[in-house]
């Protein structure tokens, strides 16, 4: 029913992820020419799987805000990217935040109001990457 038996679905599948991967890296290059700071939020193995993927490390998102407290002071595997004890979203820390967690985005976006009314924005990748 859904193709998974075909060659061409997966080759399908090969180039969205391509391209995918090809807007995020160029969304996360334009922040950082323009010196804007991008952290992460919800340090998940699904963002740490994309990240790892897309190349994009320390130089561009500075640290991940997680409510997990055994991920607290460490770091993502691979990228090396720091993980703080969540705190509520502040516009003057950062100006981008990366979600890692966007399965819970609606929930989150509810929750961090303050900081996208204070003209934070998000950026997801899921199911393409844009700036929200």
């Amino acid at each position: 029913k859904f193709g998974l038996n075909k060659l061409s679905t997966y080759k399908k599948f090969e180039k969205k992820v391509k391209l995918s991967k090809k807007k995020l890296i160029a969304i996360f290059s334009r922040i950082k020419k323009k010196k804007l700071k991008i952290i992460g939020y919800g340090a998940t193995a699904k963002s740490c799987t994309i990240l790892n993927y897309c190349g994009i490390g320390q130089e561009s998102i500075d640290f991940f805000y997680d409510t997990t407290s055994f991920k607290v002071n460490k770091f993502l595997p691979g990228t090396k990217i720091y993980i703080k004890r969540y705190k509520r979203l502040n516009k003057k820390e950062a100006d981008f935040v990366y979600l890692g967690a966007w399965n819970f985005k609606e929930e989150i976006f509810r929750k961090e109001k303050k900081f996208i009314k204070d003209g934070g924005k998000f950026i997801t990748h899921v199911p393409v990457p844009k700036i929200h």
